[in-house]
């Protein structure tokens, strides 16, 4: 029986890539992201764990089928929500209204600070060892999207010279979700872009899109290499990363979500929504908050340790900073089982169709100011894997730090909406 409800999983995987694809190619970028979420971290992983790695009895099968119906029960729940919310709340649109017309010599003062901020090697290394200081990594970033609007726009090369130098200035240690987030910007943005010339993508530009994406997938394997702690590329480097691909490594949520099925309440006291405030207090230093709480992946990793709940942040660095990839819904039932894990399904399914509705990406070209909206698309995707907080802390970050930047480098200027 479980081996046929893993094939039955791996069938609805496929469907579910077939939809979001689908989706992504129609700008409806809220409902793929979703759906790529669900059909990665639910039940591609579902088949993955037991087939492809055969760990039949690595957890017992109780808590296998626990886990299989959880996740299916979570998915149901999130497309109720995704659809009931479609006929029975209206929502307004951001403002598209107020644009802001870029500064030119503004932008070109923080496209020289991002170069800077590589070339003196305040970089990723350093930057990591300051949760405040490490903030500034998205600066370049950020300079970088916006260079590459300010070219589309304006066709200077000068910008294309800026964004591609940045972009390849980027690349290094850091955290892969940061990866996902500007991966997930670039393709929206090239989506929108082709959206707006009315230029449907043909085959060739969709095989280009695909190779993209596999080539994303491979790089955020080998960013788990070590490579980048020693910068010499060595054999091990490239067996540790076909090692991760060949057994997908990184999708790793089935058997955590059963973990916590197995321990919560049995062994370990619910959260009741503890780990969630970690978004709100996560900023706060911890010199001087220590009772601030840590995100749910830290507390799976530490939990799966020491098998206890009275664990340190001390402790967990004990570890090597191990944590676990929860599940959006695994953590929702550490935080109150099963009731838990339905209701924050349903609403996880209302919040995608409200900002899906409230956010119109089209605008990106003419409208500077919906480029801080772009990121938490990525969020749909992120919280399937990682924890509430892990999925939503570099958007957030994003958001607040594109608001100042946006600030410095333009000035006020009407947008005409033509409709939507």
């Amino acid at each position: 029986m479980l081996e046929f409800l893993c094939y039955i999983s791996l069938i609805v995987t496929i469907v579910l890539f077939y939809f979001a694809y689908k989706k992504l190619i129609a700008n409806l970028f809220t409902q793929s992201f979703l759906l790529l979420g669900l059909g990665l971290f639910y039940f591609f992983d579902i088949w993955r764990y037991n087939i492809l790695l055969g760990n039949y009895n690595a957890l017992e099968p109780e808590f296998q089928y626990d886990t299989i119906f959880l996740f299916y029960l979570s998915a149901v729940f999130i497309w109720f929500g995704y659809f009931i919310s479609k006929k029975t709340i209206k929502v307004k649109p951001f403002s598209a209204i107020m644009n802001r017309k870029i500064i030119i010599y503004r932008l070109r003062i923080l496209q020289v600070i991002s170069i800077l901020i590589h070339m003196t090697m305040l970089g990723y290394n350093k930057l990591s060892d300051s949760h405040y200081l490490g903030l500034l990594i998205f600066v370049p970033a950020i300079i970088s999207i916006i260079s590459f609007l300010n070219y589309q726009k304006t066709n200077d090369k000068i910008d294309f010279f800026f964004f591609i130098t940045l972009l390849i200035l980027f690349i290094g240690p850091s955290s892969r979700r940061i990866y996902i987030v500007l991966f997930s910007i670039f393709l929206i943005i090239y989506l929108v872009q082709n959206l707006q010339k009315n230029i449907k993508l043909s085959a060739l530009k969709q095989f280009g899109l695909i190779s993209t994406i596999i080539v994303i997938f491979v790089f955020l394997n080998f960013l788990r290499s070590g490579f980048f702690d020693t910068g010499e590329l060595k054999k091990e480097h490239i067996n540790k990363t076909i090692d991760y691909i060949e057994n997908m490594k990184s999708i790793d949520t089935y058997y955590n979500t059963g973990y916590v099925i197995k321990n919560f309440p049995e062994h370990f006291h619910y959260y009741y929504g503890e780990t969630y405030l970690t978004i709100i207090l996560g900023p706060l230093p911890r010199s001087i908050f220590p009772w601030k709480p840590i995100s749910f992946s830290t507390i799976l990793g530490s939990l799966f340790v020491y098998n206890d709940q009275r664990v340190s942040v001390e402790d967990w660095s004990n570890t090597g900073y191990y944590s676990l990839s929860p599940s959006f819904v695994g953590e929702a039932y550490a935080n109150g089982g099963i009731i838990m894990s339905i209701f924050l399904s349903f609403i996880l399914g209302i919040s995608a169709n409200i900002y899906e509705r409230k956010q119109y990406s089209s605008y990106i070209f003419n409208n500077i100011n919906i480029l801080k909206y772009i990121p938490f698309y990525s969020s749909f995707f992120l919280l399937f894997r990682g924890a509430f907080y892990d999925a939503l802390v570099m958007p957030l970050y994003f958001l607040l730090l594109t608001i100042i930047i946006i600030r410095f480098i333009s000035k006020k200027e009407i947008f005409v909406k033509k409709g939507y």
